[in-house]
Order: C-alpha cells, then sequence, then structure tokens
C-alpha cells in the first residue's frame, strides 16, 4: 500500500532505488522540484510519483515493478497486483452496522493484545471528538491503561473541557496531561528535528509527536487518534452520486481540499493554476468509476501520506506505534459497502451509537463545544443538507443585526 515509501532515481540508464531518499542525493542532484512545492502549499502533500527533491520519485503504492530494455534503454513499468474499487453492493443498514462493529472490535483486538505484550499501558491523544473517544473507551474497556494527552488554547477551551469530562468516565486513566497553543509552543514545533527530513508531505503532527517523546517514560506504546476511524466514509457526500467523470472529481479537490492560503493566487496566475488542476488530474486513477476513482485519491494522499506518513517516518522515535486497519477482512468488508452506508459516516458513526458504546453510553451523551450530541443518521439527505442549513444560518445570526433576523 505505499506507507514505506521506496524512493528511486532514473538516470543515464540506471536505476537506484532506498528507502532513504538521503542517500539518492549524489544521483539527483539538490534541486527543489517547483511543481512539487505548489502542490505541498496547495494540500499538504505532494501529488503522483514525485517529491520536494527533483529527479527523486517514489515508486506506487500495491504495485509490483517491471523493469525491461527498451531500445537499448532501461524503462519500468508498475503493474498493479491490487486496486481499491468499490462495488456497491445492495445491503441492509441495521445488518451493516452490528456486523461493522462485531469487525471493527475483532480487529481492534489485535492493537489490544500487543499491548498487553509491551506493559499493558498505551499513550493516546485526546481530543474529546468521536475518534479519539472511542479508542480510549475501548482501551478502557479491555483494561488497558492510559496515559491521555489534549491539546487546547486554554482552560477553557472546548477541547479541553471535553476531554476532561470523557477522562472521568474512563476508569484506567492513569494519566492526563493538558497542553497549551501559544506561541512558544510554535516555535518549537518550527525548530522541532522531529520528521524535518520529509520529502512528500508537510510538517503534520509536528506537535503531537514532540509529546509522544516527552511522554516516552510512562508507555513504550503510542496510538495515533486516528486509528480508530480509517476508511469511515467521512468524504463521501451525496451529490458525488451524479459523477459522470474525474472532471467532476477535480473540481471537488479543487473546491475542497486546496487550501484557501493559495487559492487567490493561483486565480491570478493561470499557468501555476493550470499546472495544478492538470497534477490533480495525473493523480487520479484513470480505470474506475468517478467516486471510487475519488475515494483511491483520498487514500493515496490524504490518508496515507498526510496522516499516516508523519507517524511512519518517525523512526528515531522512542515509541512503537500502532497503524490504522489494514487488514483483508477489513478492506472487503469496505469495498462491499452501499452507498448509503458510506455517506457522511453513516456506517462508523451509527455502529459506535448502538454497538460500540454499549457498555459506557455516557461517553456518546458528553457535547463538545457546547455542541449536540452526536444523533443517529437516519436519513442521509436531510442530515447532510441540514448541517448545511445549520452552518449557513449560524454565520447569518454572526453578521447581521437580531432586529434583522425576522427578515
Amino acid at each position: 500500500y505505499g506507507i514505506y515509501p521506496l524512493f528511486f532515481v532514473r538516470k543515464e540508464g540506471q536505476y537506484v532505488i532506498s528507502t532513504q531518499w538521503q542517500r539518492l542525493v549524489p544521483f539527483s542532484g539538490k534541486e527543489l522540484h517547483k511543481e512539487s512545492v505548489l502542490e505541498l502549499f496547495s494540500f499538504g502533500y505532494v501529488l503522483g510519483d514525485k517529491t520536494l527533491v527533483k529527479n527523486i520519485c517514489e515508486f506506487p503504492g500495491a504495485s509490483l515493478l517491471h523493469i525491461s530494455k527498451v531500445q537499448g534503454r532501461l524503462e519500468y513499468f508498475p503493474l498493479n497486483y491490487w486496486k481499491l474499487e468499490h462495488r456497491f453492493r445492495p445491503g441492509r443498514i441495521q445488518r451493516l452496522e452490528r456486523e461493522f462493529a462485531s469487525l471493527w472490535r475483532e480487529q481492534f483486538k489485535s492493537y489490544t493484545d500487543y499491548i498487553r505484550e509491551e506493559g499493558n499501558t498505551c499513550i493516546v491523544p485526546l481530543s474529546g471528538g468521536l475518534d479519539s473517544r472511542l479508542l480510549a473507551h475501548e482501551l478502557d474497556r479491555e483494561g488497558i491503561g492510559i496515559h491521555a494527552f489534549t491539546y487546547g488554547m486554554g482552560e477553557q477551551s472546548g477541547d479541553v473541557i471535553t476531554a476532561r469530562q470523557v477522562a472521568k468516565q474512563l476508569s484506567t486513566v492513569h494519566s492526563h496531561h493538558v497542553f497549551y497553543n501559544d506561541p512558544s509552543e510554535l516555535q518549537n514545533v518550527i525548530h522541532s528535528e522531529v520528521g524535518y527530513e520529509r520529502i512528500t508531505h508537510a510538517r503534520n503532527y509536528e506537535k503531537e509527536l514532540r509529546r509522544y517523546h516527552e511522554l516516552a517514560g510512562f508507555s513504550r506504546i503510542r496510538m495515533p487518534g486516528y486509528s480508530g476511524d480509517f476508511m469511515a466514509g467521512s468524504h463521501i457526500r451525496h451529490r458525488m452520486k451524479s459523477w459522470d467523470s474525474n472532471e467532476r472529481v477535480i473540481k471537488y479537490i479543487w473546491d475542497f481540499h486546496v487550501t484557501p492560503m493559495v487559492k487567490p493566487g493561483l486565480k491570478s496566475h493561470r499557468d501555476q493554476m493550470d499546472m495544478l488542476l492538470h497534477s490533480i488530474e495525473q493523480s487520479l486513477p484513470a480505470d474506475r468509476d468517478p467516486v471510487s476513482s475519488f475515494i483511491q485519491w483520498d487514500l493515496d494522499y490524504r490518508q496515507r501520506r498526510y496522516i499516516v506518513r508523519p507517524e511512519v517516518e518517525d523512526n528515531k522515535g522512542p515509541l512503537a506505534f500502532l497503524l490504522p486497519f489494514f487488514d483483508y477482512a477489513y478492506m472487503d468488508f469496505f469495498l462491499d459497502l452501499p452507498y448509503k452506508a458510506l455517506l457522511n459516516t453513516r456506517l462508523y458513526t451509527n455502529a459506535q451509537l448502538k454497538y460500540l458504546y454499549k457498555e459506557n453510553p455516557r461517553l456518546i451523551r458528553i457535547k463538545r463545544d457546547n455542541q449536540k450530541r452526536q444523533r443517529l443518521i437516519r436519513n442521509n439527505l436531510s442530515y447532510e443538507y441540514g448541517k448545511k442549513l445549520k452552518h449557513v444560518w449560524m454565520e447569518y445570526r454572526h453578521r447581521h443585526n437580531p432586529s434583522q433576523l425576522t427578515n
């Protein structure tokens, strides 16, 4: 799948291959790849097989490398041995929710079995959100000692308040460390050596990685907060059902995945904008339907490079870490899900509410940032667009005087 990168340089009829890109610099030179820099600022990660160093490429995941001589030159062809393509088979949501909860818990047991062998304690980020809350709940349920840490803007920030409430509901929390975001914290991240050698993605999660290092005396294992929500379907939306080509996918990625920081500049420099749109087009799989194409793109870049890769590349760290679920049974279950189960994290959310929190229902009732507590998703359309209308209404209230609201 390409979690651990393999890099190569192709030069003068030679292929030089290494898991450490630094060893390839004598063969590649030290020139920055300008297109990759543009992508890094636009997304937080580089697209395709490029890296930030010109002439150094990364082999695509889930593929075998075939090298042959063509007219006296060495040419390589990546041959995919597996591809992610959804079958969207019909199924009853209620039965799938029960099956998902059972499979999720079965997969999680591989985590807890390993943690027990390594001291029966674990360091977990606890934001108070559904994902980290679920991990803490499952560890607590299995009797694993928890050393939690939380980031917030201050003592009264929503994340800190919610995380403290969650921690009180758990019986195996050995310690809960609260850290605050301030200018000195930002400077520490900037000057930290953690993750400074990256050439396919930005410095993501550096503050968490620094805290993992500091908390290494409490446990030998760290568990990233995203471990539980892998493949939840969080980025599948109702409008995608009408997609009939990859052009629609490209527009969606531009609208919702390119950071607002660079959009004004790109619109005033059409050549740069065209370069980025071409990169998006080249990074999309062309041999499957648009929705599967987007899901593959999301897993390849947002999940693999931006979220998981920073953890992998912290290999100098003192702690072992646990990857998300990459099991065949989990993957096959995911690929067979009907479209309605993937929409708006419906399957993941309902499985939590109905089954995974059954032993401690009070945990799910804790509100985050004074929001309404999470409820079952019974109708995708009303749920998705109800949230949109609520967001628009809140924006309107903030921008207008109360006397104008009646209009």
